[in-house]
């Protein structure tokens, strides 16, 4: 009778102490999912390019392009805390501006309930030129509910990613969440600097209009000379006498 009642006794206690260890890991688990979920969202950044001219070229930090080339830049963004979501998640890109040899591309996420989270590539430009973002080259893949159907799959974007960012939306914490969003930009020559426009060259000034030299006085007209006198006509020769006329013989 008593080895019956010490196994009743023994049979409670072992249901009440895995009825505490249950508890106790219920506990744990509770605490564990809140402390991660109280924290808040919190991103993070990778981002990196590639010669998009050279299909040999890696992904990398460090790109090297010559003239007429084109980089792919690509980013990833990830909250990495579960059981948050990150409001209205952004991205946005600089690129070097001007004509450069070397110089740094650099991106930055943020949210309005998060921190923000950037990352540079290095970039090397044979013979020196300038980089120009391409026009409808952003494209974004994000399974916004994470179920696997995704919402973006490589789904062009409204441009603005370099210069004032582009917002992407709301990101919930996990790796099932994470967004991808690539872009390009080309390689053109260097501008030449504009030749100074000539100065005008100053407006001559009117010479003097020049003075009249005085006018010649008009030679005066040659005085008529002197109508001739005429010589005296001569005095007419008197007429013969006429002869008289012989008496005609009767």
């Amino acid at each position: 009778m008593d080895a019956i009642k010490l196994l009743k006794l023994g049979w409670k206690a072992g249901i009440a102490s895995l009825m505490a260890l249950v508890v106790a890991f219920a506990g744990l688990f509770i605490t564990l999912n809140s402390a991660s979920a109280t924290g808040g969202p919190k991103l993070a950044l990778i981002y990196l390019g590639t010669n998009n001219s050279d299909s040999n070229d890696p992904w990398d930090h460090d790109v090297t392009l010559s003239d007429g080339q084109t980089i792919k830049f690509y980013a990833e963004i990830h909250n990495t805390v579960v059981g948050t979501t990150a409001k209205d998640v952004k991205i946005k890109a600089s690129l070097p501006g001007g004509t450069f040899t070397n110089g740094t591309s650099t991106a930055t996420v943020s949210a309005d309930n998060a921190n923000s989270a950037s990352e540079n590539v290095a970039i090397h430009i044979n013979g020196g030129g300038m980089l120009q973002y391409i026009p409808g080259s952003t494209r974004m893949t994000f399974d916004v509910d994470g179920d696997g159907n995704f919402e973006f799959k490589d789904t062009q974007m409204p441009d603005g990613v370099v210069g004032n960012g582009i917002t992407l939306g709301n990101q919930k914490g996990c790796y099932e969440y994470i967004i991808q969003i690539s872009w390009k930009a080309k390689v053109v020559a260097p501008q030449a600097s504009p030749s100074p426009s000539p100065k005008p060259s100053p407006s001559p000034k009117p010479s003097p209009s020049p003075k009249p030299s005085p006018s010649p006085k008009p030679s005066p007209s040659p005085k008529p000379s002197p109508s001739p006198k005429p010589s005296p006509s001569p005095k007419p020769s008197p007429s013969p006498s006429p002869t008289p006329e012989e008496p005609s013989p009767e």
